[in-house]
């Protein structure tokens, strides 16, 4: 199928291309109509939460809403693709609380080794469970200390599922099962105890990641854990299998590895101080780190201009870049030159960003606020 046709396709489903306004279009719908919805999707959420019957699950729920918020807004960023960006948005707000309040739980486990396996792989079977076709499995507190959440959590997943129902995205399930899957088992074993963690990482990644030999193994487990391939995806409902086959590629492991590890990277001296995992420690040196981001993102833009509308999916690379550089842990003494380096290499879109984010806080980040009251 050419290029005219899958535009034509695609507009048809209703996904929107780039159309002759390019990175303006998107950005003006995003900041005019995306980002409210997903503000009052995530205001939502917070009410909710605010009724769990256990204290201590109520107090993560809270948590992950208010100094993560900022992840459930970037996931409806997604929706600027969409005719009706409505369905899309409550999708990408409610996947993207399900997996900011399970880190929260996996962060916070004092279970025995023995235990913590199996109580991980159980909560983030909702992962799975919210882009899959088949019936939800459930029985996600099954080994977890505390377990009277209300019904949060299957809601969420409940929600997940009618919104990808509304868009008609059943036909994803097959590619948004196995990275949800992929998603899950890395969480869970990057939480396992320290001296277990790595090599178990490190021999999974391996196997899961040999289709791609150039990319390093820690790069590789680091591009699980964005959730960005799903949204991606799911916002392309309806698009020929082509389209979605070159989606995927630009996506995982390139985008995705991408996103991952400049999160990491802000995060390296605080995971440091507090004995967490870190994928950029596994780096031998910063400078061979700022190396390879910049060859993902690099190896990401190439197979972005493949795709039929490159330019959304070009501003959401460069973006991150400029989201996550915006951070003032991006200034600290040993990041700030390569920080810097990584964000004049992402481009006047990453720049551009990085001064809005720090004067407007359009993404409503929360790293200022005292942590919310538990009701």
């Amino acid at each position: 199928m050419g290029r005219t046709a899958v535009q034509s396709s695609v507009r048809e489903r209703g996904v929107r291309g780039r159309g002759r306004a390019g990175d303006g279009w998107h950005l003006g719908r995003l900041f005019g109509s995306v980002l409210p919805l997903a503000h009052r999707e995530v205001a939502r959420w917070i009410q909710r939460a605010e009724a769990i019957p256990d204290p201590a699950l109520r107090r993560q729920a809270l948590d992950s809403l208010h100094f993560k918020r900022f992840h459930a807004l970037g996931a409806a960023v997604y929706g600027a693709l969409r005719r009706d960006p409505a369905p899309l948005v409550r999708f990408a707000v409610a996947y993207q609380i399900i997996s900011d309040y399970l880190d929260n739980l996996a962060d916070r486990d004092r279970q025995p080794p023995a235990r913590r396996e199996a109580n991980l792989t159980c909560l983030h079977q909702a992962m799975v469970d919210g882009v899959s076709a088949e019936p939800p499995r459930g029985g996600y507190y099954r080994f977890h200390t505390a377990s009277q959440d209300g019904g949060y959590l299957e809601e969420l997943v409940t929600h997940c599922r009618a919104a990808l129902a509304e868009l008609d995205a059943w036909e994803l399930s097959p590619r948004l099962v196995p990275l949800a899957a992929r998603f899950a088992r890395m969480q869970v074993l990057k939480h396992l105890e320290t001296g277990r963690r790595g090599p178990a990482l490190q021999a999974w990644a391996e196997a899961e990641g040999a289709p791609w030999p150039e990319v390093r193994w820690y790069e590789f487990a680091a591009s699980a854990g964005s959730t960005l391939g799903i949204f991606a995806l799911a916002a392309a409902a309806g698009a020929p299998p082509d389209h979605l086959d070159r989606l995927e590629a630009a996506y995982v492991p390139w985008l995705t590895a991408y996103h991952i590890l400049l999160d990491y990277l802000i995060d390296l001296e605080e995971d440091r101080q507090g004995g967490d995992f870190n994928f950029v420690a596994c780096y031998p040196s910063l400078d061979e780190a700022e190396a390879r981001l910049r060859l993902l993102a690099q190896e990401a833009a190439r197979q972005i201009d493949r795709l039929p509308e490159p330019a959304f999916h070009r501003l959401v690379l460069w973006g991150l870049a400029g989201l996550y550089l915006a951070d003032a842990k991006a200034e600290g003494p040993h990041l700030q030159a390569h920080a810097r380096r990584l964000l004049r290499h992402a481009g006047g879109a990453a720049r551009f960003l990085a001064w809005l984010c720090r004067r407007a806080n359009p993404f409503g980040q929360v790293a200022e606020l005292q942590p919310p009251p538990v009701p």
